[in-house]
C-alpha cells in the first residue's frame, strides 16, 4: 500500500486488553483505507504472543481465499513459531513436514500432503490441523498464548457468492479449543459476520480517534527526506498534520497517498495546496485515473478491467495471452499504469481492492464506469474464444482455473438474452471433455468440483448438478488417476442411465458403451480418506469407520459425505459403535465417546491396562474388552467404572452385547457369556478347533467366527451350539437384528446369510482382504472396509432382488460368440444372454439350483454349456434359450466347463477330483477322467478337439485323450496349486500359486518354458488366437505378455493395486486386457496403457469384435468399446518399449 508503516496507536491498547482477557474472538471492522491490514501486521510485535499466525485474504489471489489456503497458512506459521506443534500435527494428519531455506539465517516451513478434499467438512479439518494439536499441547501444559488472525475476511467471497472462510469462522463456536487460543478477524462492516461472532469483542476503526493519523503524518513528514523542510503551513508539523487529517476525514490510506503525491513534487506545500488534494478515496482515484485515462485507449482500459476482476496476480506475459496482445505492448501499458498497480514477485495487481470497487461503482466513477459483470464477461469470452475449440491444448493455468469463476461472476449481473448466452457458453465448457480433463490435470478433482459448485448457482439446467454428483461418485478413482476424468464421468453417466449426459461427454478411445440395469448399481458410495487400513465399521443413519491411522470418521449414510473426523486416540482404532453417539476403542487402552451431531469429544474412559479390543453399548452403560484379560462395564454418562468381569486366562479378542448379556471370546479358547447387571458368568463354552476372533450377537443368536474360517451359531441362553454355516464363511464382524448375517473373508468375498436356513443369499467381491463389515439395522445396506483405507456402502436390496436385466449376485464367468452374444453365469443361479452391441438382455436361463461357476460356447455360437455348484452342467441353445441337456453325474460342486470347437463334446471339472466328458448329441457321459488328488480348478480343450487339459490344487496338470478318455500324460513341475490353463494344439500354458506359469508340450508332455518373474500367484492365463503369445495375470497386480516360441517376456503391464482377476490377449496379439480387484480395467501395450475405473471389482471378462464385456462382483454386466488403434505387436528379440529385461515381469 505504501512504503511507510501506518500505525493505529490508539487501537493497540484496546486489542492488548482483549488479548489478556477472556473473550475468544475480536472483530475489527472499518471501511476501506482505515488501516486494518497494517494493524494486523503490527500485532505480533506489539502483543508479543509466544505463537501467532496471521493470514491475509486477497480477492485477487484465489489461493488466499480458500479454507485450504487459510489452514495451510496458519499451520505453516505455527510450525515455525510453536514448539512441538509439528509432532502433534503429524499425528493428526500424517503430514510430511519439510524445512525450506529462505535466506541467510532464516528457515521457512511448509506442509506437504495437506489437501482439503471436497467431501471433508472444513470444521473437521480445522480440528485436526489446529484444534487437536493445540489441545494435546494444552493437556501436557505446553501451550503458550496463541493468536490466530484472519485479515480481510470479506474478500474471501467466491464466484458463487459463498464465503467459505466466513463459514469456517462461524463454525468455530462448535470446536473445542484451549482457552490460550484467540482469534482476531478484520473485515469491512458486515452485519452477518457481526451476528455470527456476536460474542466477540468489537473494535470499530471507523470510530477510532483521528489522533493515530495525526501521529502518523507527523512521523512521516519529520522522517521522509522527500518531505522534510518543505512545509509552508503556519504552525509547523503539528498543525500540518491536524489539517491533513481533517482534510482526509481520518482515512489512513488517503493520508498516505496524499503524502506520496506531495513527496513526488518539488514545490513546497501550503495550506491551500493541501486543501486542493483529494480528500476521499473516490476523489483520489478520480484524480489518478483522470490523468491516466487521458492517454488510455479502449484496449488499455480492457487491461485495467482485466486486473480489476483478476482472481490472482498475473505476470505480464499472462496478461498478454489473456488479452491476445503482444508482450511489449502489455509491458508499456503496465508501465503507464504503475501508479495504480501493485507488484508482487513479478506479478501485477491493482494496488488495493478498493480501486476495483471504485472502477465498478457507477455512482462514484461516472466517467470510466464498466460493471464488474462486463469485465468478467469480457475476460471469460476472451479465454473461451482462445481455447474453446481445443481445451485439451490449453497450457494457460489461469485460463483453466478461473474461466468458470469469471463466467459465473458475469452471469450474476446479466439479464435477458445476454445472460442466456453466457449460461450456454458456460454449460458448453463444463460439458466439454477436453476442459474437464485439462482442468482436473491443472488443479485436481477439488478444483473441478469447486467450479461445478460455482456454476450450479447460475445455471438453470440439471446437467451440471448431475456432473457434480458423478464427480463425487468417481472421486476415489480420480484422486489416483486424474487423467481419467472425462472417461470416468462418461462411465458414471452410462451406469446411472443419464443418456443425455453420456452423449455430451462421449470420450474417444476406450469407453463404456452400455451397462445392465444402470439404475441398480449396488455400490452406493466409496468412502475414502483414511491414511491406513480400516479396522472397524458401524452402519445406520451414518457410517462410522475406524482406522489404524488412529482416527474415526463419521459419514452421512445417505449421501456418503464426510461429517466428522474424530481425532485424539494415540493408537489404532479397534472398535466403533454407532448409537445416539459414537464410541471408539483403541490400542491406546481408552474408550472415547463423541457427539454424533457436532463431532465433539464428550468422554474419555480410562482404566484398561492393555489395548481395547471391543466396545459395545448396553443401555446407558459402556462395555469394553481388552488384552488385559478383563471385560469392564462403565457408566456411559460419567465414565466411572461399574464392574470388572474376570475369568478369561488370556487376552479377550472379541466382544458382543445383546440385551443384558455380554459375549466374549478369548485367547484361552473359551467363549463366555456374562450377565451385565450382576457381573455373573452365565456360560463358558470350549471345544472350538480354532481361536475365535470375531463375534456377532442378537437376542436369540450368537455367531462365532474362527480363525480357520468356520462359523457356528450358539444359543445365548443355553450356550449350546445350534448350527454351523455351510462352507468357509470367513470371519464374522456384524449381525443385524433382522436375522441376517454378513461375513467378510481374506480373499475379498462378502456373503450375506439367512441364519434360519444357514444359506448364503448374496455374495459380492470387494477387491482385496475385507478388514471389517457391518449391516444396517434394517438389513438393506452393508458397509465393507479394506486395507487400502476405503470403505464401501452396498445396496443389499438391489443385490437380493433379481431385476429384469441385472444379475443379483456376483458374475463368475462370461463368454462371447461371434454372432454378437455374451453369456454370463452368476451366483444368483441364473445364466443370461446379452446383445454385445446394445446391452439388451435377450434371455434368462434359470434351471440351475446353485451358483453358476463357468460358461463355454461353441465356435458357431449356437450352443453354450454352464457348470454349477448344484453338481450339474447344462447345455443350452443360445438362440432360443432352450435347455438341451442336463449333465448329471458329478458328486460335488462343478468348477469349470469347456467345449470342443464343433460343439459335440463337453468337459466338466469338479471338486470331486474328476473331470467328465459328455456327448452333446445325447447328453450322455462318455468318460470319467480320474487321476487328480485334489479339486480340479480349470479345464481347457485344444482347438483340434482331440485333447483336454485339466489342472488341480494337487499341483499337477493332466492331458487326456478325448477320443478314448485315457490319461495321455501328466505335467508335473509346479510346487503349489495350479489355478489356470490355456491351450493351443501344440502347447499348454498353466498358471500356479508358485508364482510361475509353465509352457508344456501337449504331445510330448515335456516342459518347454518356465515363465518366471511374477511376485504372486499366477491366477489367470490366456493365449491369442494365433497361438503365438500368452498372457499371464497375477495376484501381484501385474500381467505379462510372452512369446511362446522363445519364452521371452515381451512387456509387463503397469501394476494394479490389487490382484488381477481376468486376462485376455487382443486378436492381433499386441495388447493385454486385465481386470482387477482394485476396480479398474487396463488395456496395455508395449508403449501405452489405457485405464478405466469400475463401480465394483470386475471378476471376469471376454473380448468382442470392438472391445470387451465385463462381469462384476455385484452382478453388473458392462460392455466396452475401444476405438483407440493398438500398437503393432511386439516382436521377440526387438526389445520393444516396455519389455522387461530377462523376461522378469516384476521389474
Amino acid at each position: 500500500m505504501t512504503r511507510h508503516a501506518i500505525l493505529r496507536w490508539t487501537a493497540l491498547p484496546e486489542i492488548s486488553d482483549w488479548f489478556t482477557g477472556t473473550a475468544r474472538f475480536m472483530l475489527v471492522t472499518g471501511g476501506m483505507g482505515t488501516g486494518k491490514t497494517t494493524l494486523t501486521k503490527q500485532l505480533p510485535g506489539y502483543l508479543a504472543p509466544q505463537s501467532w499466525a496471521v493470514h491475509h485474504c486477497r480477492s485477487d489471489d484465489a489461493t488466499t481465499i480458500s479454507v485450504n489456503g487459510l489452514l495451510s497458512s496458519w499451520s505453516t506459521q505455527l510450525l515455525h513459531h510453536l514448539k512441538r506443534y509439528d509432532r502433534h500435527l503429524a499425528q493428526q494428519w500424517r503430514t510430511t513436514i519439510q524445512g525450506t531455506a529462505q535466506g541467510p539465517g532464516s528457515v521457512g516451513v511448509r506442509i506437504t500432503n495437506l489437501n482439503l478434499h471436497v467431501d471433508e467438512p472444513p470444521a473437521d479439518v480445522l480440528t485436526r490441523v489446529i484444534a487437536a494439536p493445540l489441545r494435546e499441547l494444552a493437556r501436557r501444559n505446553r501451550l503458550p498464548a496463541v493468536l490466530l488472525v484472519v485479515d480481510g475476511v470479506e474478500e474471501a467471497t467466491d464466484a458463487d457468492g459463498r464465503n467459505r472462510v466466513f463459514d469456517l469462522l462461524a463454525s468455530l463456536s462448535g470446536v473445542s479449543l484451549p482457552p490460550e487460543v484467540r482469534f482476531l478477524v478484520t473485515s469491512r462492516p458486515d452485519p452477518a459476520l457481526a451476528q455470527a461472532l456476536s460474542g466477540a469483542h468489537h473494535l470499530d476503526l471507523d470510530g477510532v480517534s483521528e489522533q493515530d493519523v495525526v501521529n502518523y503524518v507527523v512521523a512521516r513528514a519529520a522522517n521522509d527526506p522527500a518531505l522534510v523542510g518543505r512545509s509552508r503551513v503556519p504552525g509547523g508539523l503539528p498543525r500540518f498534520a491536524r489539517l491533513l487529517t481533517e482534510h482526509v476525514k481520518g482515512n489512513f490510506l488517503v493520508a498516505a497517498r496524499v503524502l506520496d503525491d506531495l513527496a513526488g513534487t518539488r514545490e513546497p506545500y501550503t495550506e491551500s495546496s493541501l486543501r486542493a488534494t483529494p480528500s476521499t478515496m473516490p476523489q483520489l482515484f478520480r484524480e489518478r485515473l483522470r490523468h491516466l485515462f487521458d492517454y488510455l485507449d479502449e484496449r488499455q482500459r480492457d487491461l485495467l478491467g482485466l486486473l480489476a476482476v483478476a482472481r490472482a496476480p498475473l505476470r505480464a506475459e499472462e496478461i498478454a495471452d489473456l488479452l491476445g496482445a503482444t508482450d511489449g505492448w502489455v509491458r508499456r501499458c503496465l508501465t503507464r499504469l504503475r501508479p495504480v498497480l501493485g507488484l508482487d514477485s513479478g506479478r501485477y495487481r491493482l494496488f488495493h481492492r478498493c480501486l476495483a470497487d471504485f472502477l465498478h461503482d457507477s455512482e462514484e466513477n461516472q466517467l470510466w464506469w464498466r460493471s464488474a459483470s462486463e469485465d468478467n464477461l469480457a475476460l471469460a469470452n476472451r479465454i473461451s474464444a482462445q481455447w474453446a475449440r481445443d481445451w485439451a491444448a490449453c497450457d494457460h493455468p489461469y485460463a483453466l482455473n478461473h474461466v468458470v469463476a469469471h463466467f459465473t461472476s458475469a452471469i450474476t449481473g446479466l439479464r435477458g438474452g445476454r445472460r442466456q448466452d453466457a449460461q450456454r457458453q458456460l454449460t458448453e465448457i463444463l460439458l466439454d471433455s477436453g476442459f474437464l480433463q485439462a482442468r482436473t490435470t491443472s488443479s485436481g478433482v477439488d478444483g473441478l468440483y469447486a467450479d461445478l459448485g460455482y456454476a450450479q448457482s447460475v445455471l438453470p439446467g440439471p446437467e451440471v448438478g448431475a456432473l457434480a454428483r458423478s464427480l463425487l461418485r468417481q472421486a476415489h478413482h480420480l484422486r489416483k488417476h486424474p487423467e481419467l476424468v472425462a472417461r470416468q464421468l462418461h462411465h458414471d453417466a452410462v451406469l446411472t442411465g443419464d443418456a443425455a449426459l453420456a452423449g455430451r461427454l462421449d470420450p474417444p478411445g476406450l469407453r463404456l458403451a452400455w451397462a445392465s440395469s444402470p439404475a441398480a448399481v449396488p455400490a452406493l458410495h466409496t468412502l475414502s480418506g483414511h491414511s491406513g487400513a480400516i479396522t472397524a465399521v458401524a452402519a445406520g443413519s451414518h457410517v462410522v469407520t475406524g482406522s489404524v491411522d488412529g482416527t474415526v470418521r463419521v459419514w452421512d449414510g445417505e449421501t456418503g459425505a464426510l461429517r466428522h473426523v474424530l481425532s485424539g486416540h494415540e493408537g489404532p482404532i479397534s472398535s466403533v459403535v454407532l448409537a445416539d453417539r459414537v464410541l471408539s476403542g483403541s490400542a491406546d487402552g481408552t474408550v472415547r465417546a463423541w457427539d454424533l451431531r457436532t463431532g465433539e469429544l464428550e468422554l474419555v474412559v480410562e482404566g484398561h491396562e492393555g489395548p481395547v479390543t471391543g466396545v459395545a453399548v448396553a443401555g446407558t452403560r459402556i462395555v469394553s474388552a481388552s488384552w488385559d484379560r478383563t471385560v469392564r462395564v462403565w457408566d456411559g454418562r460419567t465414565g466411572a467404572p461399574l464392574r470388572v468381569l474376570r475369568g478369561h486366562q488370556g487376552q479377550v479378542d472379541a466382544l458382543a452385547v445383546a440385551d443384558q448379556t455380554a459375549v466374549t471370546a478369548g485367547g484361552d479358547g473359551t467363549i463366555r457369556l456374562w450377565h451385565l447387571n450382576s457381573g455373573r458368568q452365565l456360560h463358558s463354552h470350549t471345544g472350538q478347533s480354532a481361536q475365535i476372533r470375531l463375534l456377532a450377537a442378537s437376542a436369540t443368536r450368537v455367531v462365532l467366527g474362527a480363525g480357520d474360517g468356520t462359523v457356528c451359531v450358539i444359543d445365548p441362553r443355553s450356550g449350546l451350539v445350534t448350527g454351523t454355516l455351510d462352507g468357509k464363511a470367513g470371519r464374522v464382524t456384524a449381525m443385524s437384528l433382522a436375522g441376517k448375517l454378513i461375513t467378510g473373508t481374506s480373499d475379498g468375498t462378502v456373503r450375506v446369510w439367512d441364519l434360519d436356513t444357514g444359506q448364503s443369499t448374496a455374495r459380492l467381491h470387494t477387491g482385496g482382504r475385507v478388514t471389517a463389515v457391518a449391516l444396517s439395522a434394517d438389513g438393506h445396506s452393508a458397509v465393507t472396509a479394506a486395507e487400502d483405507g476405503t470403505a464401501r456402502v452396498w445396496n443389499l436390496s438391489a443385490m437380493g432382488e433379481s431385476t429384469a436385466d441385472r444379475h443379483s449376485g456376483q458374475i463368475n464367468a462370461v463368454a462371447v460368440t461371434g454372432q454378437g452374444r455374451a453369456i454370463t453365469a452368476s451366483d444368483d443361479k441364473s445364466v443370461r444372454i446379452w446383445d454385445t452391441r446394445t446391452g439388451e438382455l435377450l434371455n434368462t436361463l434359470e434351471e440351475h439350483q446353485d451358483w453358476v461357476t463357468s460358461v463355454a460356447v461353441s465356435t458357431d455360437g449356437d450352443r453354450a454349456a454352464t457348470a454349477s455348484y448344484d453338481r450339474t452342467a447344462r447345455v443350452w441353445d443360445v438362440r432360443t434359450g432352450e435347455q438341451l441337456h442336463e449333465l448329471v453325474g458329478h458328486e460335488d460342486q462343478l468348477t469349470a466347463v469347456a467345449l470342443t470347437r464343433d460343439g459335440t463334446k463337453a468337459v466338466t471339472a469338479s471338486w470331486d477330483r474328476t473331470a467328465r466328458v459328455w456327448d452333446l448329441h445325447t447328453g450322455n457321459p462318455l468318460w470319467t477322467l480320474r487321476g487328480h488328488l485334489d479339486w480340479i480348478t480349470a479345464v481347457a480343450v485344444t482347438p483340434g478337439g482331440d485333447r483336454t487339459v485339466t489342472v488341480s490344487d494337487d499341483g499337477a496338470a493332466c492331458v487326456w485323450d478325448l477320443r478314448t478318455g485315457s490319461l495321455y500324460v501328466t505335467l508335473s513341475g509346479h510346487w503349489d496349486k495350479v489355478a489356470a490353463v490355456a491351450v493351443t494344439d501344440a502347447l499348454a500354458v498353466t498358471g500356479s500359486w508358485d508364482a510361475t506359469a509353465r509352457v508344456w508340450s501337449v504331445e510330448g508332455g515335456h516342459l518347454v518354458h518356465v515363465l518366471a518373474g511374477h511376485q504372486g500367484a499366477v491366477t489367470c492365463v490366456a493365449v491369442d488366437p494365433s497361438g503365438a503369445r500368452a498372457a499371464t495375470g497375477s495376484a501381484d497386480g501385474t500381467a505379462a505378455l510372452w512369446d511362446l516360441a522363445s519364452g521371452r517376456c515381451l512387456f509387463t503391464t503397469e501394476k494394479h493395486d490389487r490382484r488381477i482377476t481376468a486376462v485376455a490377449v487382443t486378436p492381433d496379439g499386441a495388447e493385454v486386457v486385465t481386470a482387477s480387484e482394485d476396480q479398474t480395467i487396463r488395456v496395455s501395450g508395449p508403449d501405452r496403457s489405457l485405464l478405466i475405473g469400475q463401480p465394483e471389482p470386475a471378476t471376469c471378462l471376454a473380448l468382442t469384435e470392438t472391445g470387451f464385456v465385463v462381469g462384476t462382483s455385484a452382478g453388473g454386466v458392462l460392455g466396452y468399446v475401444n476405438t483407440t488403434p493398438s500398437a503393432p505387436p511386439p516382436q521377440p528379440g526387438e526389445g520393444a518399449a516396455g519389455a522387461v529385461r530377462g523376461g522378469d515381469p516384476a521389474r
